[in-house]
């Protein structure tokens, strides 16, 4: 872990420089602890005077936006990129458990006691997204032939996804936010998802192979 971090404020400084010095606020958690972001663009645009970093706002009057420096300027439009919320809109929000805006799953995409309901996304991770989500998907495509062909076998495969789905994040503490109540650790979760087709012999059904 420490080497990781070490890792990432080398690559940080090498390509985006002090976030400090191009008029960034300097971050209030160490590297890792929240999900990282890397763009050359941003620091470019700034050493060209494109974007004008500023600090969070203490109140609006009129047009003019009051920083909580104490400095001000007047703005003709404000864009507020608040992110988004998670939602399903076409299921009953009863049929998950919800931490915060997260329904709880287990090992990121399997329902904790129901067998006929699975979900991809809605996890973030420090790595890709596509290679998570090709493990995830044959996970739940065997795990649909087995429950087709072998039921009896299913409450040993559930125990083994309970298991394989505690701590998704082992050696990292993330601040907390709602963005990271579901997140993942990219390596982590892959090793888990092989262990889990190895144990049970699962074929691994990735979508660029074919298969």
């Amino acid at each position: 872990q420490r080497q990781m971090c070490i890792r990432d404020r080398l690559l940080s400084r090498i390509y985006a420089g002090s976030a400090d010095k191009l008029g960034m606020q300097k971050p209030d958690h160490k590297p890792l602890q929240s999900h990282p972001l890397i763009g050359t663009r941003l620091a470019y645009n700034i050493q060209h005077g494109r974007v004008i970093p500023r600090i969070e706002i203490a109140r609006i009057e009129g047009n003019t936006v009051i920083f909580n420096d104490s400095t001000f300027s007047d703005f003709d439009v404000i864009i507020c990129a608040t992110g988004y919320k998670f939602l399903i809109p076409y299921i009953d929000e009863g049929i998950f458990q919800w931490n915060k805006d997260r329904p709880q799953r287990t090992l990121g995409a399997f329902h904790p006691s129901r067998e006929d309901i699975f979900l991809l996304g809605f996890l973030e991770t420090s790595g890709a997204a596509f290679p998570m989500i090709d493990m995830m998907s044959s996970a739940i495509s065997n795990f649909i032939m087995t429950a087709e062909k072998s039921p009896g076998k299913l409450p040993f495969i559930k125990q083994l996804i309970s298991k394989l789905g505690h701590n998704l994040t082992p050696g990292v503490n993330f601040i907390q936010t709602s963005r990271h109540q579901g997140y993942a650790d990219y390596v982590t979760l892959l090793k888990r998802y092989r262990k889990l087709h190895a144990k049970l012999n699962w074929k691994v059904n990735l979508a660029n192979d074919g298969g």
